[in-house]
């Protein structure tokens, strides 16, 4: 898609910098999510907003009430942690040099690691090489989640030096890193694919004290759509054939074929583009397929056309809510004609 791979390098280092910045220090709870995909754009001046916009992929500044596995990155508390590290270190350095006769501030000696000094300092600033060349070549959404593989080399640097030995016997910071685990393990309770309380039975009663209260009308919606996420298209699934061996699917690419393969060990999914001949369809024995209507609305296409041109006719359909943000949508049950 437009934006995936950036265009223009420069923007790429600078914006990917301040989406991480964004991403990883974003709040555990941000109920204030949906106004700030509304109207973060507009609080960058022109001439950050623009180029981030013709560069980035659509969608770039979005963010979520919690922090789920398809977005988050290290999280605001051990982001915090980072920065009061780097802080304290570069403070601790400027004090030294204001004292007569002190020494810079050195990483760490050789004799500490057992490695020669300039690969242990190698070591340490290549990590953030590579991401620099990250953020130059992409414009993917969710940065902070697609470089989950660089944190754990990206942090030494940040924790060099005596002084962090220091630092981490302090109350204040022992504090600090109680705060950090109790953060996340609320948002662990509360998170909506597998919450470790009643959430549903409890924000029902809640919505029934307090009818339309919307922030209550949200939360019971996003419990009761993760709630069936493991199996989210069961209903359109029995009214396929029972003992149908291939099934198509056309639907978006964050759309899940999982429920069309139950039972399991009986049934291949066969994945259909929309560009897809009535030709090559049937070269893979598809007889029946599971279509998204919102599929032909994001390609702004018609899918009454699509069933023509193919040829299928539609057997069933159900309106299914398979992510909150996109709300209820129609599937369909189609046979292709012989």
């Amino acid at each position: 898609r437009a934006g995936m791979n950036m265009k223009n390098p420069l923007v790429g280092v600078w914006g990917n910098a301040l989406l991480l910045g964004v991403n990883n220090l974003c709040p555990p709870v941000f109920a204030t999510a949906s106004w700030w995909n509304q109207h973060s754009i507009g609080l960058l001046p022109d001439v950050m907003s623009r180029p981030m916009t013709a560069n980035f992929e659509q969608g770039f500044q979005m963010l979520w009430e919690l922090p789920t596995e398809d977005w988050t990155g290290v999280g605001a508390g051990v982001s915090v942690l980072m920065i009061v590290s780097v802080f304290w270190s570069v403070a601790a350095d400027v004090k030294r040099r204001s004292w007569p006769g002190a020494t810079p501030f050195r990483l760490l000696t050789s004799a500490a690691t057992q490695m020669p000094s300039l690969a242990f300092r190698l070591a340490l600033i290549s990590p953030w090489l590579a991401l620099l060349a990250y953020c130059a070549k992409s414009g993917m959404v969710t940065p902070a989640r697609l470089i989950a593989p660089y944190y754990p080399l990206l942090l030494p640097l940040l924790l060099v030096g005596a002084e962090q030995s220091a630092l981490v016997r302090r109350s204040w910071w022992r504090g600090l890193a109680w705060l950090v685990f109790l953060a996340a393990f609320s948002v662990l309770i509360v998170t909506p694919a597998r919450p470790l309380w009643p959430a549903q039975t409890i924000l029902s009663r809640a919505l029934a004290a307090k009818p339309g209260n919307r922030l209550i009308e949200r939360g019971l919606k996003t419990y009761s759509v993760y709630s069936v996420r493991a199996d989210p298209l069961a209903k359109i699934r029995e009214r396929l054939p029972p003992d149908l061996k291939v099934v198509g699917f056309l639907g978006t690419e964050d759309d899940l074929d999982i429920s069309l393969w139950k039972p399991y060990g009986s049934r291949h999914v066969e994945p259909i583009m929309l560009g897809d001949s009535a030709e090559d369809i049937r070269a893979r024995k598809i007889q029946y397929a599971v279509v998204s209507e919102f599929q032909f609305q994001l390609a702004n296409t018609s899918f009454d056309e699509w069933l023509a041109r193919v040829p299928a006719e539609v057997l069933a359909s159900e309106t299914i809510t398979v992510r909150v943000s996109t709300g209820p949508q129609k599937w369909f049950v189609v046979r292709f004609k012989d």
